[in-house]
């Protein structure tokens, strides 16, 4: 009885191509990114007045009492958001502790975004968000 096997074959090739990006870098005027402190606990919620939405190994996800803030903290920083406020109530804040190479990661936009600054260090980002209709 005859055996019939099935084969692979694959081809691999090198492509060099053009392709639309952000690019993030360091201006002539220098840094505009405060260095973040060490301490990340301003960032961090008080643990007697928030509730802890899910806990896991890279880190946790809390919420605040009035419901208004969420806290994202271990893995490659600190992650805080603000809900609109009474006195700007179109507005959400995000605030990070977070390095460049993981922002540009954060930053889902319509094209790649690339890190040119070189920086290594982690930065202070607020990040204001505006709804729009």
């Amino acid at each position: 009885m005859p055996t019939i096997s099935r084969c692979q074959c694959y081809a691999l090739h090198k492509e060099t191509r053009e392709q639309n990006a952000y690019a993030v870098f360091v201006v002539k005027e220098g840094l505009k990114l405060k260095p973040a402190i060490a301490d990340s606990s301003a960032l961090a919620l008080d643990a007697d007045k928030s509730t802890e939405i899910v806990s896991a190994q890279q880190g946790k996800l809390e919420r605040s009492a009035d419901g208004k803030t969420v806290a994202l903290s271990g893995g490659p920083g600190v992650m805080q958001m603000t809900m609109p406020t009474q006195e700007d109530p179109e507005t959400t804040r995000i605030e990070m502790r977070v390095s460049i190479a993981t922002l540009t990661d954060l930053l889902n936009l319509d094209k790649a975004v690339v890190d040119l600054t070189g920086l290594k260090d982690v930065c202070e980002v607020s990040l204001p968000y505006r709804m729009t209709r």
